[in-house]
């Protein structure tokens, strides 16, 4: 369902997901089996093109444009919602990583648990 609405999104320019009544997914359920890989193959395309552009970030200045901390965000909600594949995760946590380094938010949170040892 998630990569569904996810695919819809991309396609159409918009931030929700497809609407559809109760009985629209009843018969989308059936449908499935008859035709429904292509549209799949099609939405893995999209999700695998998109990432791979995404977790590839070598050119960007993330700390010039200001973006550094926000990407750190946003690639821990794209790792949450589990759309990529195992080659894709370990893409984003090499970039977590590097992100991390550039924010220092790794040492930021070495401090917190320091703190919290002394407490």
């Amino acid at each position: 369902q998630v990569q569904g609405d996810f695919n819809y999104m991309v396609q159409n320019g918009t931030f929700e997901g497809e609407q559809k009544s109760a009985a629209e997914n009843t018969n989308n359920k059936d449908d499935e089996g008859a035709g429904g890989g292509e549209e799949v193959t099609t939405a893995a395309f999209i999700l695998n093109t998109l990432f791979g552009v995404l977790f590839d970030q070598r050119d960007w200045c993330h700390v010039e444009w200001a973006i550094d901390k926000e990407m750190v965000a946003f690639v821990e909600q794209i790792r949450a919602l589990e759309l990529c594949n195992p080659e894709e995760r370990a893409q984003a946590t090499r970039l977590q990583e590097y992100l991390k380094s550039l924010t220092g938010k790794e040492a930021l949170e070495d401090d917190d648990e320091e703190d919290e040892e002394e407490e």
